[in-house]
């Protein structure tokens, strides 16, 4: 195996590994890995626990052999996933206030961190090289809607914190305002200035990040079947769920059209 394979195949099967003994280690199995995070911020991370291990085991699917350029592309996408929950679970936590031990599993995270870095960058350059990404009208639309709602609702609830700041924002600050800093600086902007200009290379980040979005959507969706089931929102949140869900099943139906060998 040259060094070229072994740059292609180690990064993503390194990555999937750590992250699937950070899911079985986690809050959702063994909970051996205790987060420094409010019980309602945990629960939540256990529902997205169930989309990080699927995303691993996308990630090892793919890096042990060459895949179809669908499964490379969502595999793009779950890479980027998984570095965006590390750096929720690394930088997103309260180290003072709640008691949690995740700081000792720090080289677990990384880990993953560097793995996902390097498998998402070899891929995105494979599939710019091998395949043709179809400019999409509806993918564009679809772009600019979720990147749209989202830019909506953040800033509405920063907004808030001013006369009703929400619970999340009160048990987790941290949390709150990192989550807010990804989406805002990077996410959103990605999503709306490649949704604008549509041409490109930023199709190809469009099409990247709906890929990315379909991850996302599918977590946000299982966080909130995670707290209705442990009494953290009412029932009616289960309409967000599917709502999210049906979005994640869009945006990944759109980025498999994309792509054209």
């Amino acid at each position: 195996m040259d060094n070229i394979q072994i740059l292609r195949v180690l990064p993503g099967t390194i990555a999937a590994t750590a992250a699937i003994v950070a899911v079985i280690c986690g809050p959702l199995m063994l909970g051996i890995i205790r987060y420094s995070v409010s019980t309602g911020a945990n629960v939540q991370y256990v529902g997205g626990e169930v989309v990080t291990f699927i995303a691993a085991f996308t990630l090892l699917y793919t890096a042990t052999g060459h895949r179809s350029p669908t499964a490379e592309l969502f595999s793009i996408g779950a890479a980027l996933y998984l570095l965006y929950t590390m750096i929720t679970v690394v930088f997103g936590q309260d180290y003072r206030y709640y008691n949690g031990n995740a700081e000792s599993w720090f080289g677990l995270f990384v880990i993953i961190s560097v793995g996902a870095i390097f498998h998402a960058a070899t891929r995105i350059s494979e599939l710019v090289n091998s395949c043709d990404i179809t400019a999409s009208k509806t993918n564009r639309i679809t772009l600019a809607i979720i990147g749209g709602i989202f830019l909506l609702l953040w800033i509405s609830q920063i907004w808030a914190l001013k006369t009703n700041p929400p619970e999340e924002y009160i048990a987790d600050p941290a949390l709150f305002w990192l989550i807010k800093y990804l989406d805002l600086a990077i996410v959103i902007p990605t999503t709306l200035i490649s949704a604008a200009i549509w041409n490109g290379n930023y199709v190809v980040s469009g099409t990247v990040a709906l890929s990315f979005s379909f991850w996302i959507l599918f977590a946000i969706s299982c966080m909130q079947i995670s707290m209705v089931i442990s009494k953290f929102a009412p029932p009616q949140s289960l309409i967000i769920a599917v709502v999210m869900l049906f979005g994640a099943g869009w945006c990944g139906h759109c980025a498999r059209g994309a792509i054209h060998v």
